[in-house]
């Protein structure tokens, strides 16, 4: 049934006028055979997309949006912060999935956590503690809005907090200052709860059974670990020291002895997302062993 309800939405972008001239064809609508199909489409702005049909009655992926939509709206720092941490992380193999890094998801929530709980005062509120009898947003896969209002407000205005009015580029550097330092073998992170919780306490089943995982990132909804594809957490948390030692003037003295003060650069937004190699090598953690595998550093951006 989904195939067929996605073969019939790609004949319908193939033949709508107006729509086909939005994408682009040398990349093509191709048709993913996956756990969940999926038609993957590119538009002529870059902008990329995934169309899949589910058929259960809790659609995680539409409940994720909503709360990023949601977090989008409360604060406009939130949306350009994801980009900026997600440019980053595509230019360093911070977001590196299928090599042990983070995948685009388990980014975005590493930054809805640090805006709840890693900077002072928090920039996000925890949602599904403050609306959490009001049936306007998913506790759960078992507990969850029949219909999902995109366009709703919100069922009672946010409480008066003390506002932090800090930048986008400090929150960035506070967001690498938090992660480089965080404590992923002891605690994993409750987006649900707005809080870190001790890994061997934890009740959960879930938990325990990812126990052996570098990174657990508890999903808002479902069961599943977003972060389990961390393998290279060590590197990972270098490459985040690494980048905050290009903000620091007087590391630069120290590292370059024979060149005046007044030579160091401090790093434009450009120069941060186009740091290719942080590193001579990247060490990738598997369950069994760690190995090492050489790289050629391009750049010293």
């Amino acid at each position: 049934m989904q195939l067929n309800i996605l073969q019939i939405v790609r004949l319908v972008l193939t033949n709508n006028e107006e729509i086909s001239q939005m994408i682009d064809w040398e990349e093509g609508v191709n048709l993913v055979q996956a756990q969940i199909q999926i038609l993957k489409l590119k538009t002529v702005d870059g902008i990329e997309f995934d169309i899949s049909v589910v058929m259960d009655s809790f659609l995680s992926s539409m409940h994720n949006s909503f709360l990023i939509k949601q977090m989008v709206l409360i604060d406009h720092r939130f949306g350009p912060l994801c980009a900026v941490v997600k440019e980053w992380a595509a230019s360093t193999k911070v977001k590196n999935p299928k090599d042990g890094g983070f995948n685009s998801y388990a980014l975005v929530l590493l930054v809805i956590h640090f805006l709840q709980c890693g900077t002072f005062p928090p920039v996000l509120p925890n949602l599904q503690f403050l609306y959490r009898d009001k049936n306007f947003i998913a506790m759960s896969e078992k507990d969850f809005p029949v219909r999902l209002d995109f366009g709703a407000p919100l069922p009672f205005p946010l409480p008066k907090i003390q506002k932090n009015e800090a930048p986008i580029a400090r929150l960035f550097l506070e967001f690498l200052n938090y992660y480089s330092e965080f404590n992923f073998d002891k605690f994993y992170i409750s987006i649900k709860h707005g809080k870190t919780k001790i890994r061997e306490r934890s009740a959960s089943e879930t938990v325990q059974n990812e126990n052996r995982k570098q990174v657990y990132i508890e999903d808002p909804f479902d069961s599943h670990n977003p972060g389990r594809t961390v393998r290279s957490l060590k590197n990972i948390q270098k490459i985040m020291r690494e980048t905050m030692d290009k903000f620091d003037p007087v590391k630069f003295e120290k590292e370059n002895p024979h060149k005046e003060k007044s030579d160091y650069q401090f790093p434009t937004l450009g120069s941060i997302l186009k740091m290719e190699a942080l590193s001579a090598t990247v060490t990738v953690e598997t369950e069994e062993e760690e190995n090492v595998v050489p790289r050629t550093s391009t750049s010293s951006a």
